[in-house]
C-alpha cells in the first residue's frame, strides 16, 4: 500500500472504506488456523524427537553420530516451522488490532453546510 495516494480521498470516503468489510473479525479464522498449525507442528517436533531418541537408544560410534547429524535438520525444520507459524498467528492478531484501532480512532465525518 505504500504506493497508494490516500490524499485524493475525502474524509467521508476514507471513513466508509475503513468501516466496510468484516473488520477485526476478518482475522479470526486466520488466527485459529495458524494456532492449529503451530500446535500440530509442535506435536510433529515432539514426535520426531521421541522417535529419534527411541530409534537411536544404545547406538554408539561413528555411524550413530552420522545418523544423528543426518536427522538433525529434520528436527530443526519442525522447530523453525512451528516458530514461523506462531509468528504468522501473531501478525494476524496484530492485523485485527490495527483495524480495530483505525476504526475506533477515525472520527466520523461531519457534514458542513456553510
Amino acid at each position: 500500500m505504500g504506493e497508494h495516494r490516500w490524499q485524493g480521498y475525502s474524509h467521508h470516503e476514507l471513513f466508509a472504506q475503513i468501516h466496510e468489510g468484516p473488520g477485526p473479525d476478518g482475522s479470526t479464522e486466520s488466527v485459529r488456523r495458524w494456532s492449529e498449525l503451530t500446535r500440530a507442528l509442535g506435536e510433529i517436533d515432539s514426535g520426531l524427537a521421541a522417535a529419534v531418541r527411541t530409534a537411536m537408544a544404545g547406538w554408539e560410534g561413528d555411524a550413530a553420530d552420522s545418523a544423528r547429524d543426518g536427522l538433525r535438520p529434520l528436527g530443526d525444520w519442525a522447530t523453525q516451522a512451528q516458530q514461523a507459524a506462531a509468528v504468522m498467528r501473531e501478525r494476524a492478531e496484530q492485523q485485527a488490532q490495527f483495524i480495530a484501532k483505525a476504526r475506533s480512532d477515525m472520527p466520523p465525518p461531519v457534514r458542513v453546510t456553510t
